[in-house]
């Protein structure tokens, strides 16, 4: 499925691409003694998420290249961001930013998330460090529950029709494998605040045996989100209302999940 994907947004591109077309990439960025003094301000959003150092130490590998061949440089430039080198007064500061942080996680992962003596599930790890939260998100074109066939027959973003079991566990276990890594090749990481409003549990506990739904006791009722993507490309919720209060959200096979802020009235 993911190669056919591949194949339909090349072909795109080909069809959209002018004849003149050049392969080349502009880095819009900071000028890189700025970036080193107030990384909040030249880098914007982006410094809250990735660590000041190597905001610098890639904006400085990058300022200077002018060509590129991937993937076979990604591993020079890689080495090239993380190289040991004399810093400045300043990076210096970054560095040990980046190395107290890197301790303090250190001992997170020993304590083994352990809050109270009560170890928490792997869904509650982060793959980073991060202030924003992030969630998964399901995203179908219809569902239809079946109460007598106890089932639900699911029709997915390419509008291939699956029958969900109600029951996993009736499956093969290869077949129960197959049709959970189906549906969670329709689903998408999202920044909690973008992504559609939380169900009540009830309602998508068709799912609870292909996905981890949270446990109440460990404050993680809103684990998984399910949103419809009508004809028009318009995510909406499972009543088909605006899934998002603040924001309006669409999703594209090739441009991908896209949000724009709701004007206040």
């Amino acid at each position: 499925m993911l190669l056919q994907r591949l194949g339909r947004l090349w072909r795109h591109i080909e069809t959209i691409r002018p004849v003149n077309a050049r392969r080349e990439a502009w880095i819009l960025s900071p000028e890189l003694s700025a970036a080193i003094a107030s990384p909040e301000f030249a880098f914007g959003a982006t410094a809250w998420v990735y660590a000041h150092y190597v905001l610098c130490r890639s904006l400085s590998v990058w300022q200077g290249v002018t060509q590129v061949n991937l993937p076979g440089q990604i591993r020079k430039l890689i080495e090239a961001t993380y190289a040991k080198q004399d810093e400045s007064e300043q990076m210096a500061k970054h560095l040990h930013q980046v190395e107290t942080m890197r301790s303090k996680l250190e001992r997170l992962a020993l304590l083994g998330l352990s809050k109270g003596g009560s170890t928490l599930p792997e869904e509650k790890a982060q793959m980073r460090h991060s202030e924003l939260e992030s969630t998964e998100v399901l995203l179908i074109r219809a569902y239809q529950p079946d109460a007598q066939k106890r089932g639900t027959w699911v029709t997915l973003l390419n509008y291939e029709r699956l029958w969900v079991p109600q029951n996993g566990r009736s499956m093969s276990p290869n077949a129960w494998r197959t049709l959970s890594a189906t549906l969670m090749q329709n689903t998408l990481k999202v920044t909690d605040y973008l992504a559609p409003e939380a169900v009540s549990k009830t309602e998508i506990n068709w799912l609870a045996d292909y996905f981890y739904l949270g446990k109440p006791e460990f404050d993680e009722s809103n684990m998984l989100r399910v949103a419809l993507v009508d004809e028009s490309d318009t995510v909406k919720s499972l009543n088909k209302s605006l899934s998002n209060g603040d924001y309006f959200i669409n999703y594209d096979a090739i441009v991908g999940y896209q949000t724009s802020k709701r004007k206040k009235s």
